[in-house]
């Protein structure tokens, strides 16, 4: 009876064991065309069954194993030679008759490429690089493609991802500035290159560093804290606010009814458009929809893994590629409205000839639609699409959508991009790490200082393979050029990377000579990748190569002289020609004439002071190795910098052909880009909405404006501003405070390129502006005379309402702003003028202030000449605070906008600007 009952429960459960058995797997980047690290031990890992017993093969090598309780299994390889033949990696059970294969594994050496957009940059990106790509076929050249997947909570174990090796038809979604890395270090080594792709575009240091790291610094510890609390909080509220207006996306059972069966007008599916939002009048505005059309593939489409691009509105989506569900984004998995997604397509899923992808979009609050069209790899696939609606939710009325709650994108809190596209790959055996990113840094240097070299020591601690080989690009040039020296936010963060040389076992990639001043993606990323290659190439891999240009060493004062010594002479130092012209936006063709600060000068880029801290351009000579800079204006100089700008004129190489690295000899403390508020706050008296203040007459600063002049760097800004404003270069003039400025570097000034392309934007932004201080610089003798812009925008007057330092009523305000208006118009007698009203304030009375201020400048619109636009119903809750997913600083000031803030903003200001430009 016993041995009955026995036999009975196997056979009732034996079954069951089989149906929820583990999946024998590993990790996606042990896959087919996959490159393995020579010289060092690697790590294998995987998952299984608990208890299941293992073998991996390679090359010759056979490890055993036996999985843990969790059913992850590692076994290490002992170190492997180079080899360009294609084996197989087998794993196999012991326990159970199964196994898998890795197909087409090559032995050579293995680099990651990470970092934000320049590091991100592939080759068809690259005008230039359409021969390269014609004649790329290299099997033994490959990349591993990280695909974007932030981690919300903890660490994910696998990341999707692929292998591909070097083709026409795969080279196009190659790093560029990794591709000729590799490329220059396999001609010289002779042995296969795979490289790891890590990366996103706009992307901080602080989301690319552990959370643990981060915890440790306490600098970074509160940021972090602060970010991550507003994102679940912004979570919560969005989950709550679909709950209570019975918003909450539905659980179907008819799925297949949507994916299966033609996609016919008369099974009730309409035509719509590739962009934009969906406005069939048969379709709903908001619920959930499904969109279909067929994608043809041709057979070297289906040879490999396949990525599918495409950027819908709506924030949540799931996509099927022939039926099969790819990829998904939840509220859990936000990283924009207008992010583009990127799905791993598996090869078994790729059909050559017609496809179907099928996309389910849920939209509670928006429109569905999409603002960018599907591509697969590198053939995008516009056009076809037949969307069907699966549900309707209730209109959002003006109000309704106002009350909304924001979404934080998952990819810019700290920590998640680490948790979730680096971590998978730990431990995987690689040589070292290429790093390109900093532009979205600049808006706090000196904390690039901390975070940066915390990022490499984070990054060697978790790989556990010691303190490998870390190369990094410093930032190119970029932005306006300045006819006089001063503080650029952009050279100080040059100097924090600089700086991160200290950390063993590093090296940069100098790119001053490499940049465009409209473009923060300049297309010499074959120069970026040869001199990366270059440091790995003398410092990993012993060759006899010159791998940086002159680093400054030490000066000494003699008399009315500084000579300056540098280390890195390359067989010496070298005044090289500068051109007569310097690159604008090179994909477009554009130029302009290269204005010498130091005409008499064999080196330019050198400015010199004295003890009173005003820099001048300097003369500067080349003497033996060392350099002798001085000026007529400084009779007794302290100090020297060199290439110290966002975009600097500069000619000191070596005879290697490698740049100087920017440097100051100097310790200042940084001029503030904006003066210190007084030491007590200025008098406010509170206006409200129902009984507006009377009229009180216009101050001075209307007709006769005063400048703050007491501060040197604020000073600095002005005059290189205003330089900057010559005639025949600019398509749209921003003027404003902060917020302004705020365009002119890191995520946003991505966000403008995408939202603007088509138009040269002069960017007038400077925080704490006031509009005395606009009118005094629109005063200047040659400010954008000559120049007929097609269109100014205007956001000015926050600073004049008690904010920071102002104390004039709203009526105040207006004068000074309609007096901008008036110069404006006499400038430039063609352009347009779109005034957008001052941002909302978070405390009470400010905001009620502010609204009055709104109140009187709006009035100033004619809507022939002066256009009015107010964007703080997308920017407050429905209690009238700030939505804190959209601004970054809280208190004292809370004003600043986040990444998303500036994409919110973009999107309300496109379609008037966009309007008012081609009328």
């Amino acid at each position: 009876m016993k041995l009955g009952l026995a036999l009975l429960t196997v056979l009732v459960f034996a079954p069951l064991a089989v149906l929820h058995a583990a999946e024998l797997r590993l990790p996606s980047i042990f896959s087919d065309h996959m490159v393995l690290q020579r010289g060092k031990s690697v790590p294998v890992w995987g998952w299984a069954d608990p208890g299941e017993e293992l073998v991996v093969d390679f090359a010759g090598q056979s490890r055993s194993t036996t999985t843990n309780a969790d059913g992850k299994w590692t076994v290490k390889l002992d170190a492997l030679e180079a080899n360009a033949e294609a084996r197989e990696l087998v794993v196999k059970s012991l326990t159970r008759n199964r196994s898998l294969k890795v197909a087409d594994v090559l032995v050579g050496e293995v680099w990651a490429g990470g970092g934000q957009s320049n590091m991100e940059l592939d080759l068809k990106a690259i005008t230039s690089a359409a021969s390269e790509i014609e004649a790329s076929a290299n099997p033994a050249l490959r990349q591993f493609h990280v695909l974007k997947n932030p981690s919300a909570d903890a660490p994910a174990d696998d990341v999707p991802g692929y292998w591909t090796a070097a083709r026409p038809g795969t080279t196009e979604d190659f790093i560029a500035a990794g591709y000729y890395f590799a490329k220059s270090i396999q001609r010289e080594l002779k042995i296969p290159v795979g490289l790891i792709k890590v990366c996103w575009g706009g992307s901080k240091v602080e989301p690319w560093i552990s959370p643990a790291s981060l915890a440790s610094v306490p600098e970074l510890a509160s940021g972090a804290k602060n970010l991550n609390a507003m994102s679940e909080r912004n979570k919560a509220a969005f989950r709550e606010w679909l709950k209570r207006t019975q918003r909450e996306d539905r659980t179907s059972d008819e799925v297949s009814r949507f994916l299966n069966g033609p996609a016919s007008t008369e099974d009730g599916w309409v035509a719509v458009k590739d962009s934009g939002p969906v406005s069939d009048p048969s379709l709903p505005q908001y619920g959930a929809f499904w969109f279909r059309k067929e994608v043809s593939l041709s057979a070297r489409q289906t040879g490999a893994a396949q990525v599918l691009q495409f950027g819908p509105t709506a924030p949540f989506d799931q996509v099927y590629w022939n039926g099969t569900l790819i990829g998904e984004r939840s509220v859990d998995g936000f990283t924009g409205l207008n992010s583009v997604r990127h799905y791993l397509i598996p090869p078994a899923l790729l059909k050559d000839g017609v496809n179907q992808l099928a996309v389910r979009l849920f939209a509670p609050a928006e429109p569905p639609g999409f603002s960018w069209f599907p591509s697969v790899g590198t053939t995008k696939m516009p056009g076809g699409w037949m969307a069907k609606a699966e549900y309707a939710l209730p209109p959002l009325d003006a109000e309704a959508k106002k009350a909304v709650p924001p979404l934080t994108g998952q990819h810019v809190l700290p920590g998640r991009l680490f948790n979730g596209m680096v971590h998978p790959l730990l431990p995987y055996a690689i040589r070292g790490v290429l790093w390109y990113q900093g532009e979205s840094n600049t808006g706090n240097p000196s904390l690039y200082r901390t975070s940066f070299p915390l990022l490499i020591r984070d990054w060697r601690q978790h790989w556990e393979q010691g303190d490998f080989p870390f190369y990094f690009c410093q930032l190119a040039n970029y932005r306006g050029k300045t006819d006089q020296p001063g503080e650029s936010v952009w050279a100080e963060l040059r100097e924090a990377q600089a700086k991160t040389l200290s950390v063993p076992n590093t090296g940069m990639a100098v790119l001053i000579d490499t940049g465009e001043s409209e473009d923060i993606h300049p297309q010499s990323k074959q120069i970026a990748g040869e001199r990366l290659a270059r440091i790995a190439l003398a410092n990993t891999y012993g060759r006899e190569v010159v791998s940086s240009g002159p680093v400054y060493t030490s000066m000494t004062i003699e008399g009315s002289a500084i000579r300056l010594s540098f280390d890195h002479l390359g067989g010496g130092l070298v005044a090289k020609e500068l051109p007569a012209t310097y690159d604008v936006m090179r994909k477009a063709g554009k130029t302009a004439p290269l204005v010498r600060n130091s005409p008499q000068s064999p080196l330019e880029g050198f400015a010199i002071c004295g003890a009173d801290q005003q820099w001048v351009w300097a003369e500067a000579k080349i003497e033996g190795d060392t350099v002798l800079v001085s000026s007529s204006q400084v009779p007794a100089p302290i100090a020297v910098r060199y290439a110290w700008a966002d975009n600097p004129t500069c000619n000191l190489y070596n005879q290697a052909g490698l740049p100087a690295s920017p440097f100051r000899t100097d310790e200042f403390a940084f001029a503030a880009a904006s003066p210190a508020p007084p030491t007590q706050p200025s008098p406010v008296s509170p206006p409200t909405r129902s009984s507006p203040p009377a009229p009180t007459p216009g101050k001075p600063l209307a007709i006769t404006p005063t400048p703050r002049t007491d501060n040197p760097g604020w000073m600095k800004i002005v005059e290189r501003q205003a330089a900057a404003a010559k005639p025949g270069r600019w398509d749209l003039v921003l003027i404003g405070d902060s917020i302004t400025a705020g365009w002119q570097s890191g995520a946003p000034a991505e966000i403008w390129a995408k939202h603007f392309p088509a138009y040269r934007t002069l960017n007038l932004g400077i925080a704490a502006d006031k509009t005395e201080n606009v009118l005094w610089r629109l005063g200047f003798p040659g400010t954008l005379d000559g120049y007929q812009p097609k269109l100014f925008i205007l956001m000015i007057g926050t600073n004049n309402t008690g904010h920071r330092f102002g104390t004039e009523t709203a009526d105040d305000t207006a004068q000074g702003v309609r007096a901008i208006l008036d110069t404006l118009a006499a400038k430039a007698p063609d352009a347009k003028i779109l005034l957008l009203a001052i941002f909302p304030r978070g405390e009470t009375i400010k905001r009620q202030r502010n609204d009055e201020v709104n109140r009187r400048i709006g009035k100033l619109a004619d809507n022939q000449k002066v256009f009015w636009l107010d964007l703080g119903e997308h920017f407050l809750e429905p209690d009238g605070t700030l939505s804190t997913g959209l601004f970054m600083d809280e208190k004292p000031f809370p004003i600043h906008l986040t990444a998303e803030g500036y994409e919110a903003w973009a999107k309300a200001m496109q379609a008037k600007v966009e309007e008012l430009i081609e009328e």
